[in-house]
């Protein structure tokens, strides 16, 4: 599968009748202006939101329909055409596509914008389909479920679970579900390193490698409020990078946080155990709070490693980082400088080698 579609190809894709171009931009947005013969998704009617559950998919077979009233048939190569505010739109349209067993799809490279800065000609209004059949095939590979991922919260061994969100909603600064804080035992990947990859940066898809290191035999669980910025996450692990195993829990920490279910607050332990931990050890808090230096618990932290594991440590100060580069380097410890990763704090992998 072919995971990008440049804007002359699409054209020429079009020209020839192998391609449909499905636009999941706003409404006004493609009315004001779409790919000449595309047609319009309202993202939402892949969802139960009209229940009250917008992180909730429609069944398989009221999926497929919503995809076959779009235009969409069973033998169609779909590109999926979106704009930089819908790109989680585009990623999750690609997702509900794998939930129904359909994997011939692209999505247009720079979105619309690069249709337009390519000079391409740009059709106005509604373009009328006629509905086709679109019908579920195979078993679904792509969704863990709410069992799925309590299982792993009570210790359940092979599953790396990675929350999609801001650090804020991660340690409960704020809460935009019915709870603050995470799911116990996640690992926060934030949703912007996602984007940057999928715009080209190899600097991100390196971080991200460095991040996860060595998946080996673990599935992989991606999560966030209620699957949009996860399933950026699915996209560049699963299908940029060809990591394996790799599922989205829809449902997110907006159903999750609605049951009666245990939840973390605050910044994760600097532990060490299965799966990649990310520590984040802010220096404005500390002093603010009239704490001592953080170091020694960290150096505990490295000695406690073995082979193949890694810590991940994020610090706003330059005499830390620099001293904790250094020790670790003595200790015969891999270290690699990821480089900033905003509000000024830099990440550090350290390894066991």
């Amino acid at each position: 599968m072919k995971l990008f579609v440049d804007p002359l190809e699409l054209r020429d894709m079009l020209r020839e009748g192998s391609a449909f171009a499905l636009d999941v931009r706003r409404f006004d947005e493609y009315v004001r202006g779409h790919v000449p013969g595309s047609s319009w998704l309202y993202f939402w009617d892949l969802t139960l939101y009209e229940r009250g559950l917008p992180s909730t998919p429609k069944p398989r077979d009221e999926v497929a329909s919503v995809f076959g009233r779009a235009g969409v048939g069973d033998g169609d190569f779909i590109v999926i055409v979106y704009d930089r505010s819908s790109l989680p739109y585009a990623t999750y349209t690609a997702w509900f596509l794998e939930y129904v067993g359909h994997h011939m799809y692209s999505l247009l490279k720079g979105g619309f914008e690069a249709w337009v800065s390519a000079g391409l000609p740009v059709e106005r209004g509604v373009f009328k389909v006629k509905p086709k059949s679109f019908t579920v095939k195979g078993s679904p590979q792509v969704r863990a479920t709410l069992d799925e991922v309590v299982e792993v919260v009570r210790g359940g061994v092979g599953h790396l679970l990675l929350d999609i969100r801001s650090r804020a909603e991660y340690v409960g600064e704020i809460a935009t579900t019915y709870k603050a804080g995470r799911i116990p035992g996640s690992t926060l990947l934030e949703p912007e390193l996602f984007h940057k990859a999928l715009e080209g940066s190899m600097e991100a898809v390196e971080s991200i490698r460095a991040l996860l290191g060595n998946t080996g035999s673990k599935d992989i669980i991606v999560y966030c409020t209620s699957g949009e910025r996860a399933s950026i996450a699915w996209f560049v692990l699963g299908r940029l990078l060809g990591i394996p195993r790799v599922k989205l829990f829809p449902e997110g920490f907006l159903e999750y946080s609605r049951r009666d279910l245990p939840v973390d607050t605050g910044e994760p332990k600097a532990k060490v155990s299965e799966g990649v931990r990310v520590v984040r050890v802010d220096k404005n808090k500390l002093c603010e709070q009239g704490l001592a230096n953080p170091m020694k618990s960290i150096l505990e932290s490295i000695d406690k490693l073995r082979g193949g594991d890694r810590l991940v440590v994020e610090l706003n100060d330059a005499d830390w980082i620099l001293t904790l580069k250094m020790v670790a380097e003595r200790k015969g410890f891999k270290v690699e400088d990821l480089g900033p990763v905003g509000e000024g704090f830099t990440r550090i992998v350290i390894e066991k080698q």
